[in-house]
């Protein structure tokens, strides 16, 4: 499947390659979909004769752009490592995990802000796409505060009530479940209790 210089995929022969998009809304943290469909309108773009393909192309093109121009989660959730352990502590008590458990555990996997599994599996848990990621969510929902708190009920419900080590040990290998459990359970032993 042929992709754009953003990585989007580009469905069939109709499009025509299209200078890229700079939408001030695009990078805005609380920008939507439609500031995005919105501004398209308004941008300076040749006209063409299937404007419905092209209005797909831009559309794609300015998320790619959005997607292109994130490099942290801050910009893409208006979130970040900060809100997102402020958010993770705050559920981890409300469904009676360790927050310092589960703060080690994310700063192991997706706390960064990276995306994991060749880009499949997203957020501070890296919920995997085939995997824990629910179908038909993305990895904006997996960053959300939607994502985390489904992810922290996850977890719940195979952590709940322990502390510590016994924590860590049922989050990594029965929740995350990594290629390397041991590795995991280490390095967030070494993190526990000092991820803000």
């Amino acid at each position: 499947m042929a992709v754009d210089q953003y990585g989007n995929p580009i469905f069939g022969t109709a499009i025509t390659p299209l200078t890229p998009l700079t939408l001030p809304a695009a990078n805005a943290p609380n920008s939507s979909l439609a500031d995005l469909v919105s501004s398209i309108g308004s941008t300076s773009q040749p006209e063409e004769e299937d404007s419905g393909s092209n209005t797909l192309a831009l559309l794609l093109g300015a998320l790619g752009n959005r997607a292109s121009t994130t490099t942290t989660p801050t910009a893409v959730t208006g979130g970040g490592k900060g809100a997102w352990a402020s958010q993770i502590k705050q559920l981890s008590k409300k469904y009676g995990l360790d927050p310092h458990a589960v703060l080690a555990v994310a700063s192991v996997e997706g706390l960064s802000g990276g995306v994991g599994d060749n880009n499949t599996s997203y957020g501070p848990f890296q919920l995997h796409i085939g995997g824990a990621l629910p179908k038909g969510k993305s990895r904006a929902w997996a960053e959300s505060p939607a994502g985390i708190e489904y992810a922290i009920r996850k977890i719940a419900s195979v952590a709940k009530g322990l502390k510590g080590d016994a924590a860590i040990r049922a989050i990594v290998t029965k929740f995350e479940r990594p290629a390397n459990p041991s590795g995991e359970i280490k390095k967030a032993r070494s993190r526990y209790g000092k991820v803000n």
